[in-house]
């Protein structure tokens, strides 16, 4: 393994518990290539899964475009797009502003998204069908191509999952927590689907669409089992950490390119190196942007082609990549809080937790304080939220737990006087 991705997963080793849900054992983080020769090796070839072609065609059933890149598939009646515009608008509203407030309550959807919801019910069912099953979801992949190579429809992706969680809320409203999660998952797994390939925007965007997925469960009402631990497993940034390190080999296939390729991954990999120096919440833009500095400073001959290398999109990435993993910490915090209500026979939430100390910001800590209801928040300063997308609160307020409604007691009998039979007459 070289050194640098080494380097780098000692200092995020702390995040990942040992133990991952089924299936995970056999799961082993990317690397870092070395060359352009590993970096193919390491993505083989891949052709569109059946599961994925089924999600792109129910989207277009949506009114959502999410054919990938080159294919030329029959898309979405147009008709039928322009239609649904507005509804998909105010469903991404209604998901934001119900996944932004730091409890567990979930309010009613506009009239015109539960209209489109119900009407489209069945190839929603079929969607989370689809994404949340046993069938791997896997993009066409051919690194060979180098910047010509096919991507995925990240914008239409981000569209459908949306919609999968606006089916979420809708059935936990209800009190559907088995369908709520089957969407969960399917939103968890189209987003791997993105992380598991090697472009950079691709980690952006799945990072984004777990984060739907992050916010959710924070709106379960009865435990979530086996999901606190993918939370802190903290997959999703180790491939971030891989895929960019590896952003500049698919430039590598001019020929021309290949010295100033060779260069930008050596100033990747040290800028990457330079993570470990301090935990997620220790890092600001201006110190990122230094350490970018330093890192392009190791290249006598990089001056000219950095002015094209403008680390602001960068230091974004990572800033994103870190407050993920706080959110998801959060997130396994509450989930973990609730299975110990749930093992309570008087149904309330836990006295205290005996460590809250944050694993993603060492030295920082969460607070825990139950009256009731429960709050969970993270103290001191932490990486700044997307402005432009789902900004989850650093804070949880859990609701207490619904009043017993005393059970009736009998009335108590009283006696009635039996008559003495020997004194009958």
């Amino acid at each position: 393994m070289p050194r640098s991705r080494w380097t780098v997963l000692a200092g995020v080793a702390s995040l990942a518990v040992a133990v991952g849900p089924a299936g995970a054992d056999d799961w082993k983080p990317p690397e870092a290539a070395v060359s352009r020769e590993a970096f193919e090796a390491q993505y083989p070839k891949q052709t569109a899964s059946a599961a994925a072609l089924e999600i792109v065609a129910l989207g277009a059933k949506l009114g959502i475009d999410a054919r990938p890149d080159g294919r030329a598939d029959d898309g979405p009646d147009a008709e039928k797009a322009a239609g649904s515009e507005r509804t998909r608008e105010a469903a991404r509203e209604y998901v934001l502003h119900e996944l932004e407030e730091a409890n567990d309550a979930v309010s009613a959807p506009p009239p015109v998204v539960a209209r489109f919801m119900e009407e489209n019910d069945a190839t929603l069912a079929a969607l989370v069908g689809a994404a949340s099953g046993r069938r791997e979801v896997v993009w066409d992949l051919d690194v060979r191509r180098g910047t010509k190579a096919p991507v995925p429809n990240w914008g239409g992706l981000t569209g459908l999952q949306r919609l999968l969680a606006c089916r979420a809320l809708i059935d936990l409203r209800r009190g559907d927590q088995t369908s709520a999660l089957e969407a969960v998952e399917g939103i968890w797994r189209i987003a791997l689907s993105l992380a598991n390939r090697p472009e950079l925007l691709s980690q952006t965007v799945a990072t984004a669409q777990a984060r739907l997925a992050v916010g959710l469960l924070r709106k379960t009402q009865s435990p979530a089992y086996g999901w606190e631990t993918r939370l802190r497993e903290g997959q999703f940034f180790e491939r971030f950490l891989a895929a960019f390190q590896n952003d500049p080999w698919p430039a590598a296939d001019d020929p021309a390119l290949t010295e100033e390729v060779e260069t930008l991954v050596r100033i990747y990999r040290r800028f990457a190196d330079g993570l470990i120096e301090r935990s997620g919440c220790d890092w600001t833009r201006s110190d990122l942007q230094h350490s970018w500095n330093v890192a392009v400073s190791g290249e006598s001959d990089a001056e000219q082609m950095i002015v094209m290398q403008y680390p602001a999109s960068i230091i974004h990435m990572v800033i994103q990549a870190y407050r993920f993993l706080l959110d998801s910490e959060l997130t396994a915090l509450v989930l973990d809080a609730r299975a110990e209500r749930a093992a309570s026979r008087q149904d309330e939430w836990p006295a205290r937790f005996p460590n809250l100390e944050s694993s993603v910001c060492r030295g920082r800590f969460f607070k825990y304080r139950r009256a009731g209801g429960i709050t969970l928040s993270f103290e001191g300063s932490a990486p700044a939220s997307d402005s432009g997308g789902l900004a989850l609160p650093l804070a949880f307020k859990g609701a207490p737990p619904p009043t017993r409604t005393p059970t009736p007691v009998p009335p108590t009998l009283t006696p009635t006087a039996t008559p003495n039979s020997l004194g009958a007459p």
